[in-house]
């Protein structure tokens, strides 16, 4: 997966904030995003992810748009087809693949 530097700025400060969080980032996320490659010509981060990892930055766009910017999550949904959204029947918050 592909992020722009805005995009990954949020992420790592998702990731950093990892200890605080009631829901932390999935097993495996944290080191991803620390050896994540900047491709300096497209200027676009790359991330090798597991489903369950794209899940997880799904979730970390969420707090993201909940907080103020819906860019990152508007993107990374069109991109790659992960939303998090709350279930109206249980409140609670669910990813989900869009197609």
């Amino acid at each position: 997966m592909e992020l722009r530097p805005a995009e990954m700025d949020a992420l790592r400060v998702y990731v950093g904030a990892a200890e605080r969080l009631r829901v932390a980032p999935v097993e495996g996320l944290v080191e991803r995003v620390r050896t994540a490659v900047l491709d300096g010509p497209a200027n676009r981060w790359s991330l090798c992810l597991t489903g369950e990892q794209m899940e997880s930055v799904a979730y970390a766009f969420y707090l993201r748009a909940v907080c103020g910017s819906v860019a990152e999550a508007n993107r990374f949904a069109r991109e790659y087809d992960v939303v998090v959204r709350r279930d109206r029947s249980t409140r609670s918050l669910r990813s989900a693949r869009l197609h």
